[in-house]
């Protein structure tokens, strides 16, 4: 495993979706269509499945038999979701990078 010199500064950055919302045409996203909103991050049939746990994208709404969630609360999910596993390093040297 590389080791990270001293003075390297680990910084988490957060992931910016909101160029999906800008592209959709509407302010509400079918469930069906999640995957296309989304250019196949998020499949539909995984939305139904984290909806029923109570970990899906909050704000969503029934009409009729179909399920709507807000543009901008699918990337607001998403981005909290990304930012978790997201890790930029700076300024990182390793041994192995180090010039002899």
């Amino acid at each position: 495993m590389a080791r990270i010199e001293k003075g390297t500064t680990l910084k988490q950055t957060r992931p910016d979706f909101s160029e999906m919302a800008k592209k959709w045409p509407s302010s509400h996203v079918e469930r069906s269509r999640v995957g296309e909103f989304t250019g196949g991050i998020i499949a539909p049939g995984t939305m139904a499945n984290l909806d029923s746990k109570g970990q899906g994208v909050p704000g969503a709404t029934h009409v009729g038999r179909r399920v709507v969630y807000p543009c901008m609360g699918i990337v607001k999910w998403l981005e909290d979701r990304a930012e978790r596993t997201v890790v930029r390093r700076v300024g990182l040297v390793t041994k192995k990078e180090v010039p002899k």
